[in-house]
Parts: structure tokens; sequence; C-alpha cells
């Protein structure tokens, strides 16, 4: 809006001798809104570690231990080996498979 309304103000200069310096207004208050946002991010960004500092001191980052197990529902008290021996069951039923539909 604000380059259609200076395109058309510096292209016809006679037709309306104030509508040029009021393009410029409304192109340069755009460009002045635009760059106070943009201000105002880099403001929230920039100060952003000390209000996460501030508001730690209320809520606390809760910790959680890693590496648990890996199927908390399961009853099986050694997933690994369950998980081995479908995989290799698996294998063999892919080979059975492979050699079955072979040459024919």
């Amino acid at each position: 809006m604000y380059l259609l309304a200076l395109t058309a103000a510096a292209a016809n200069p006679q037709a309306a001798p104030d509508a040029l310096p009021q393009a410029l207004v409304i192109a340069l208050s755009g460009m002045l809104i635009v760059g106070s946002a943009l201000l105002l991010i880099c403001l929230f960004i920039a100060t952003m570690p000390r209000i996460l500092a501030i508001t730690e001191k209320f809520w606390p980052e809760v910790e959680e231990a890693h590496g648990g197990a890996a199927h908390p529902e399961s009853h099986v008290p050694d997933d690994d080996a369950v998980l081995a021996a479908i995989g290799f069951v698996l294998h063999q039923e892919f080979q059975r498979q492979l050699q079955s539909d072979g040459p024919a």
C-alpha cells in the first residue's frame, strides 16, 4: 500500500501536488512501526535470560532421571533378551520366506 501510493505520487506529480509528501509520511510511519516492533522483539529476546532467572526462583526446573525403564508397563524383567529373541525369530522367518520365494 505504501509503495503503491509512493509510486502513484511519483509517476504523476501534477495530479495531486500534496500526494508525494503524504505518501512519504505514510511510508516512513510504516517503517517506524515495523522498526519499533522489531526493536521490542530484540529487547524481549535480550532480557529473556533475566526473566527466566527470576521466574526460576518461584518455579524451579524439575530434573527427571534419564535412562529409566524403557517400557515401565512391561512385566518382563529383562526386555533386552525378549527383544533379541523376537528379532531372531523375525530374521529366521524372513530368511525362510526369501528362500521359498527364490528360484521358481
